[in-house]
């Protein structure tokens, strides 16, 4: 069983002195703090060392070490004279004769100029430096809430407002692009850009005042929201080719019924690994069937001719925040080109709070909006693929990031479960709508459109 808290060793640096802070009643150990295995670790770090330690730092980097705590290689952004009296700073010749091979590299690596080149977030002395070129303010109450390769988030004030700072490196490069698009084209539903800096492919913005939307339990907030979706989708229609080129990847429905067989070979092989009896195990024989009903909805939809749009993949941990002037749509790393009702559907799987009835009623309301020529018929037919296009796209989604990773298992009860939804949404087909043809499942179709 996994231990629910983590222990990181500190490797505090001071930019001013190159030293290293140590404790004091045993100069050759590090200090360390117990954090959650619930938090993102900078947040988690952070957070821990400003409790326990009294200290304000910045992660520069992490990094996991075999049959030892991890280890945090943080910036001290406290005054020197704000170290508790249990810890002393030790200059670089005092540590070097006993801290081991792989944390002085991380030392050097934090003070050289290979580092700030490859990753300048993990350089000691960055935020200063940023300060300098770019800022030109006093930036207090610095909150830092995630940190990686060439990627860092934190919140910070400045002359009485407050602000997000976001770099962004490998995997989610075009996200600095794409939000750059979004400010020009979108700017309503958008957090306000005050700054973009295109050689750190970073960004600041305003903090967004609201309430995350999944807390919200009105139904007229939630059918505003998916307006406010539907207003960035059409705003951003004639702009679709831009969107690709700065990193939107394609999820049409050709993507899908292409990668379809994979997926569903995928599914079997996971759904043989299942040991669990809580959920029942679907067949191969259901499979074969749930692929050819799939197909036969692709194409189905393919047949309502509606234009494919730019979509907001992630939408379900907290992305959506409801102010006074309506949604603001945050973190865009997760965009793609596809059937825009598979974005409506994704934020709807987090209106938990909402009856079947009330959720029904939001998509028809979306689809009315996004669409207003289509038949009633027509509508209905797209309300009720609606609730397969969703988990579907997860599916996808999921399966081509677990072709990259080593261990595919780790997504199979996902998998397991998304495919059980999918077979209850095509189950669950509403009275007087035929989202089926007649026959067998046709051939998959060209994406003709954009």
């Amino acid at each position: 069983m996994h231990s629910l808290r983590a222990k990181y060793d500190l490797l505090i640096l001071h930019k001013a002195t190159r030293t290293v802070a140590v404790l004091r009643a045993n100069p050759t150990q590090l200090p360390s703090v117990e954090v959650s295995n619930h938090l993102r670790p900078a947040l988690a770090v952070t957070e821990s060392a400003l409790s326990t330690l009294g200290i304000q730092v910045l992660v520069l980097s992490w990094h996991a070490r075999l049959d030892k705590a991890y280890l945090a290689i943080v910036e001290l952004l406290s005054s020197p004279e704000t170290l508790p009296v249990k810890l002393r700073f030790l200059e670089e010749h005092e540590f070097a004769s006993w801290l081991d091979a792989d944390t002085l590299a991380l030392f050097s690596d934090a003070h050289g100029p290979t580092v700030a080149r490859l990753n300048p977030y993990a350089q000691v002395g960055w935020i200063d430096t940023f300060q300098t070129l770019y800022w030109h303010a006093e930036m207090t109450e610095i909150r830092q809430l995630n940190c990686g390769n060439r990627f860092s988030l934190f919140r910070f004030s400045s002359e009485a407002r407050q602000y997000w700072f976001k770099g962004v490196g490998d995997p989610n490069t075009h996200e600095f692009a794409l939000t750059k698009l979004l400010a020009q084209y979108a700017p309503e539903r958008t957090a306000p850009t005050e700054l973009f800096i295109d050689d750190w492919n970073a960004w600041i913005s305003k903090e967004v005042v609201g309430v995350p939307l999944r807390e919200v339990h009105d139904i007229e907030v939630w059918s505003h929201a998916l307006e406010d979706l539907a207003s960035i989708q059409i705003a951003t229609q004639d702009h679709l080719r831009q969107f690709q080129q700065a990193g939107a990847r394609s999820l049409r429905n050709l993507d899908i019924l292409r990668c379809l067989p994979e997926l569903m070979e995928e599914s079997r092989v996971a759904m043989e690994a299942q040991t669990s009896s809580r959920a029942p195990r679907l067949s191969d024989g259901d499979l074969r069937e749930l692929s050819m009903q799939i197909t036969t909805l692709l194409n189905r939809f393919e047949d309502l001719q509606i234009p494919n749009r730019l979509i907001h993949c992630d939408l379900g941990s907290g992305n959506v925040l409801m102010g006074n002037n309506g949604a603001t749509f945050l973190d865009w790393a997760e965009s793609y080109i596809g059937a825009p009702v598979i974005s409506a559907e994704l934020l709807l799987a987090s209106a938990e709070c909402l009856e079947p009835r009330c959720v029904t009623r939001l998509r028809e309301n979306y689809v009315a909006r996004l669409h207003p020529d289509l038949s009633e018929i027509n509508r209905q037919v797209v309300v009720s693929i609606m609730p397969v296009l969703g988990p579907l796209a997860t599916a996808v989604i999921g399966w081509r990031h677990n072709q990259r990773v080593q261990r595919r298992d780790r997504f199979w009860p996902i998998l397991r479960s998304l495919m059980r939804r999918i077979q209850c949404s095509i189950a669950e087909e509403p009275p007087g709508v035929s989202r089926f043809t007649t026959g067998a499942p046709q051939d998959i179709r060209m994406d003709h459109h954009a």
